[in-house]
């Protein structure tokens, strides 16, 4: 539902300008930002970390951190400045007239409490006190944001639930008193592509049917292309461009905006790769893998993975695709030899696992190298990036300083990293950096084989187009295999050879990538494509400078 041009803004943000405190000095990190949000539409601020979008998004809800200071500019409902309000006046706007859905719902919800007494919350704070009133509308929100069995949901605490049944529950708390306005901050980032799409249908759905308008705060310009009807493109706290969506993604002023959406890994834009000889050994050969744990309630095991199967050829990359609780993980875990298999075949670089123990185990793991999702977990914080690249080569033969040195410096110049970075700590360096200095360490070994698992999910579309390219680049310098795990279609189309599907711990479609994409067999294979965002972005677009 698109709001005429000539309709009141229901949300409108004037020269707003923000900072933070740092020591004793003030960093601005808002300048001068001017958007508005008329009743019913659909906004998205988009843009990479660092942006200002949750700032905004907070300024705008009265929920700035204790060291962040409106400076200059308004922010008005329906024509009053609230910019100016104090937490008592706020809250009676929070919830009633403008909710928040954050990204987070594993640190948003009370871990000691239940489902139901969490969204009773809202009603309680906003004067109801009618139990059996409450718990009725409690019972008709779960069902609303379509969670099964809603009196089972309503006494089950948050741990018992997965993160797209959480994120409903957030839902369901922003919407219970019907609000004007909900603010999305990046309501879907950490969910598969599949209840990424149901979230974001759910949302759309309640938009038609109560009028509510939406900010969504994303770094995702495929979901706003598909979601919006307008777009704000922020860039270090500026707007770079805004405007209805269809013409800006058509036609884009801006060449940041350029950049984002050539950028953006767009499903139906393969990249061409030279199929495998059919000759090409293998590097890594999965043979009927099962790998079943014990459960604390039950006398019964647990299959995690039911039955696997695939090959990967030398020099190639084989995607291992699904949602969470697939089985992919634990695919991986026996592959790097952390997970010993209940039956099965695992051989990597031509040796068996099953055959290995102790030394010869830790030995083997120089050939295969983890590269993690999160950089910044994944390295220790308390090191140096010089200390956090050279550790490998203590930790397996002992280099003499000096050739660590050299080796350190070769591999920092190949993941084109500055030498000036060799002294600095994992805090100081951006989200992209620290990944390359993640790869830079698990190359330091000369490993043939490498395991991605969602090592591009957690960085900036800009960014992981960056890390895509250096591993295309350093894949054809070193003639490296990658087993590339990803709930990510659209990447796993640019970088991937051949693709594997898992569902509920087996392969329900194995082949080149671009005949399951092309023509997927298996129904789920199809719903997982067609859940990918980015569809209404265009294929390519032209880079020039301003």
């Amino acid at each position: 539902m698109t709001a005429a041009p000539n309709v009141p803004s229901l949300l409108a943000v004037d020269n707003l300008a923000i900072s933070y405190a740092s020591g004793e000095s003030r960093q601005q990190v808002v300048h001068d930002v001017s958007f508005e949000v008329r009743p019913g539409e659909f906004v998205a601020l988009v843009g990479e970390s660092g942006s200002g979008k949750t700032t905004i998004a907070q300024s705008v809800i009265g929920l700035l951190p204790r060291n962040g200071r409106i400076e200059a500019g308004a922010i008005r409902l329906n024509g009053i400045t609230i910019s100016d309000w104090n937490d008592t006046r706020l809250n009676s706007l929070r919830g009633a007239r403008i909710s928040l859905v954050p990204q987070d719902p594993g640190q948003s919800l009370n871990p000691t409490r239940t489902i139901g007494a969490q969204i009773g919350e809202i009603f309680r704070i906003h004067g109801q006190r009618d139990r059996a009133e409450i718990r009725r509308r409690v019972i008709e929100l779960i069902t609303r944001v379509g969670l099964s069995d809603p009196e089972l949901r309503a006494g089950q605490y948050p741990h018992e639930l997965s993160g797209g049944m959480r994120q409903r529950v957030l839902i369901a708390i922003a919407i219970a008193l019907k609000p004007e306005l909900i603010i999305a901050d990046e309501p879907t980032s950490a969910l598969d592509v599949t209840v990424q799409r149901r979230i974001l249908d759910l949302i759309d759905d309640l938009r038609r049917e109560i009028g509510t308008a939406v900010l969504l705060i994303t770094h995702d310009l495929g979901i706003a292309a598909d979601r919006a009807d307008r777009i704000v493109v922020l860039r270090h706290g500026r707007i770079q461009e805004q405007g209805e969506t269809r013409q800006l993604i058509a036609a884009p002023q801006n060449v940041y905006t350029r950049q984002l959406l050539a950028d953006v890994p767009v499903l139906a834009e393969a990249v061409l790769r030279p199929a495998p000889s059919a000759a090409a050994a293998d590097a890594v050969l999965v043979r009927n893998l099962t790998v079943e744990f014990g459960t604390a309630w039950s006398r019964t095991r647990f299959r995690a993975v039911d039955d696997v199967s695939f090959r990967v050829a030398k020099g190639t990359t084989h995607a291992i695709v699904g949602e969470s609780g697939s089985g992919k993980t634990t695919t991986v875990r026996a592959i790097v030899g952390y997970q010993r298999p209940t039956s099965g075949q695992v051989i990597v670089a031509g040796t068996e696992l099953s055959s290995l123990r102790g030394e010869r185990l830790r030995q083997f793991r120089r050939s295969i190298q983890l590269v993690y999702q999160n950089p910044f977990g994944s390295l220790d914080p308390r090191q140096d990036i010089r200390d956090i690249i050279a550790e490998p080569l203590l930790n397996y033969a002992p280099v003499p300083r000096l050739e660590r040195q050299r080796k350190v410096e070769a591999m920092l110049d190949r993941v084109k990293l500055p030498r000036a970075v060799l002294d600095r700590r994992p805090a100081a360096l951006s989200g992209g950096q620290r990944q390359r200095v993640a790869i830079a360490r698990a190359l330091i070994l000369d490993p043939p084989i490498l395991v991605l698992d969602e090592a591009v999910s957690a960085l900036d579309v800009t960014v992981q187009a960056q890390i895509l390219k250096l591993l295309d680049e350093l894949q054809r310098e070193l003639s490296l295999t990658y087993l590339f795990v990803s709930h990510d279609l659209a990447v796993v189309r640019q970088i991937a050879d051949t693709v594997s599907v898992f569902k509920n711990g087996r392969i329900v479609e194995s082949g080149r990538v671009e005949s399951v994409f092309h023509h997927p067999r298996d129904p789920y294979t199809i719903d997982l494509i067609a859940a990918v965002p980015g569809r209404n972005l265009p294929r390519r677009v032209a880079i020039a400078a301003e």
